[in-house]
């Protein structure tokens, strides 16, 4: 069972948190707030799975599990940060992850930089403004959607919904978090919660508060019976050192509108002016900074992505994610003058990068235009709308032979503009408009016209269209990019030395988990970096193998590709997340302007 469903913790429906009365259980022992999260910081610095943490504290306070979920939630928030930007930033305040928590659960992450410009010293704005950036690069949209279904139910729930009204909910677009409500309806059915007017009021602490007497000191502890192993937070508490992690209370104010204000202190304007916020010196040994090393940290939502952990198979020799993870391949990429090879097997982010390099590339080149020949009938954010911009072979049921003309029509007209443009002196070539060729599933498409003698003639004109304008488009900007799941140059009729001088490659590799078990290898990865002829450098090679045996591990963990890139001297690294390019989609601007380039109207309702 699913049990780790987190309501918004600043939001003012959780304000009021039920006593024991509601469940109908007697009260066992009481238990101070702080004392509570102090233990869960502690099993969570211990490497406690966050859903055995969940399953005990409903089984020893089911009263507080919102309280102790939301403590959770920061603790892992904190962590992700904390190693997703490195520790060159400090202090690290409390209340900058109260507040990073905040905006990232309403969706407007950029708000952050406002509030700390007034409430923050510089470093901190600078802290904040990395953060910010690793904010939006790994949460997809689709998780603050889950963030709101889960707010919703847990109200559902906390008001006495039955299990079926709960399962009601996977509705429309609910659908795809199906196994959200499941799992709330699932507690529902084990834990029935009926509304009651007795409350107490918790959730108005701050993480300054000066004196205890300002928090609640005590609640009641319930006594269920619960299926799986307890784990009793309350003995868990005797804690003899300080946790990893700061465990001062979460601040939980009543929620605000984002646009009417951006205080989300407990202290006025002058109070907050007249706080201390300059760097402090941190030794070594400082709790919040140390044996992060030494942990493997768990995940606290199974979506939520924990790109940056330090993970390892070896504890010690723990891998700092951040300093593996490519920073600026989509630029690099879409910054080159030649052509790329891009070669990786399904499920390894192959498509998403590509979404993401045609946005990336018009935004550098806003007067581009891509020929698109593919198989498949994706939106291309927005191109397809464009008569003739995409191409797809037509398959004839009659004869059984695939009809390769709309793709061949797209490789003659990149060839008559590379023609054309030869004739040109060289200085008329410099501020010509970059003309692309992007071929995707060319595999397939090699695959078939390798496989019969009638596609001769065609495999020929490919082939030799590909090598003129890998060899000779980069001084008259045009380029091929090929995407494949075959990373063997021959087998794509791409043989010629002076064709791999001009081709940069990229390959992915990953093992990803589906219902028909392991899918995927890195067999491609170790094979090309083998290559002499793609990687020349003995040491450069040892180099990248070392690395690579050493982040294969942690990919499989994760699940994340593993990038290696020709450019330059060669790299290998972790690919960043690209799936928010899923919803990417140019602007209506630039598809009317690349409409006209086409010599036609853009069709806007075909979305």
């Amino acid at each position: 069972m699913e049990t780790n469903s987190l309501a918004p913790p600043h939001s003012s429906e959780n304000a009021a948190i039920a006593s024991s009365s509601a469940i109908g259980h007697p009260p066992q022992k009481a238990i101070a707030p702080e004392t509570l999260q102090a233990a869960i910081a502690k099993l969570f610095n211990q490497g406690t799975p966050s859903e055995q943490i969940a399953q005990g504290l409903l089984a020893t306070t089911p009263e507080y599990y919102q309280l102790g979920m939301n403590t959770l939630a920061l603790l892992q928030f904190q962590a992700n940060i904390l190693q997703g930007v490195g520790a060159s930033f400090e202090p690290y305040y409390t209340h900058i992850f109260d507040l990073l928590y905040q905006a990232l659960l309403w969706n407007n992450p950029d708000k952050i930089l406002e509030i700390c410009a007034t409430k923050c010293n510089r470093r901190d704005y600078a802290f904040c403004e990395v953060a910010v950036d690793y904010i939006e690069k790994n949460y997809e949209p689709s998780w603050y959607e889950q963030k709101a279904l889960q707010n919703k139910l847990y109200q559902m729930y906390r008001s006495g919904a039955s299990p079926e009204e709960i399962r009601a909910e996977v509705s429309g677009k609910n659908k795809k978090f199906r196994h959200i409500v499941e799992a709330v309806a699932e507690i529902a059915v084990q834990y029935p919660c009926h509304q009651t007017k007795s409350t107490s009021a918790l959730a108005q602490f701050s993480p300054y508060c000066q004196s205890a007497k300002e928090i609640p000191l005590s609640f009641d502890i319930a006594q269920t019976d619960y299926s799986a192993p307890k784990l009793d937070l309350a003995e868990s508490s005797n804690i003899t050192g300080s946790p990893h992690i700061s465990t001062e209370p979460i601040s939980q104010p009543v929620k605000k509108p984002i646009e009417e204000s951006v205080d989300y202190w407990t202290q006025d304007e002058s109070a907050s002016e007249e706080m201390e916020t300059e760097s402090v010196e941190r030794s070594p040994s400082d709790p919040i900074l140390e044996e992060f090393s030494d942990t493997i940290l768990t995940d606290t939502f199974s979506n939520l992505p924990n790109y940056s952990r330090v993970v390892s198979v070896n504890p010690k020799a723990p891998l700092l994610l951040s300093q593996h993870e490519e920073k600026n391949l989509l630029f690099t990429v879409a910054s080159l003058e030649i052509s790329a090879l891009i070669a990786a097997p399904s499920g390894t982010g192959k498509s998403t990068f590509s979404w993401a390099y045609i946005d990336k590339y018009y935004q550098l080149h806003p007067d581009a235009t891509f020929y698109i020949c593919c198989q498949k009938n994706d939106f291309w954010l927005g191109l397809r709308n464009i008569p003739g911009a995409v191409a797809r072979p037509d398959y004839d049921e009659e004869t059984g032979l695939w009809n390769f003309e709309p793709i061949l029509e797209h490789i003659r007209r990149v060839n008559s503009f590379l023609n054309q443009r030869r004739l040109l002196h060289e200085e008329q070539r410099e501020s010509l408009p970059k003309i692309v060729l992007f071929l995707d599933d060319y595999y397939s498409i090699w695959n078939t016209i390798s496989g019969s003698k009638k596609y001769a003639a065609i495999k020929e004109f490919i082939t030799e269209s590909l090598a003129n304008i890998i060899t000779l488009g980069r001084e008259l900007g045009i380029i091929a990019v090929i995407l494949t799941q075959s990373f063997n140059l021959e087998s794509l009729g791409l043989t010629d030395s002076n064709i791999r001088d001009n081709l940069a490659i990229l390959i992915f590799g990953n093992v990803v988990k589906t219902l028909k078990g392991m899918q995927g290898n890195y067999n491609a990865l170790y094979k090309i970096i083998r290559n002499p002829f793609v990687v020349g450098s003995d040491s450069a090679r040892a180099r990248m193998l070392n690395l690579l045996d050493k982040l294969v591990p942690v990919s499989m963990e994760l699940q994340r590709p593993i990038a290696f890139s020709s450019i330059g001297d060669g790299e290998v690294m972790f690919l960043q997340d690209y799936r928010w390019s899923k919803d990417c989609r140019l602007s209506d601007e630039q598809l009317d302007a690349i409409a006209q380039r086409f010599g036609c109207a853009r069709n806007a309702s075909n979305n």
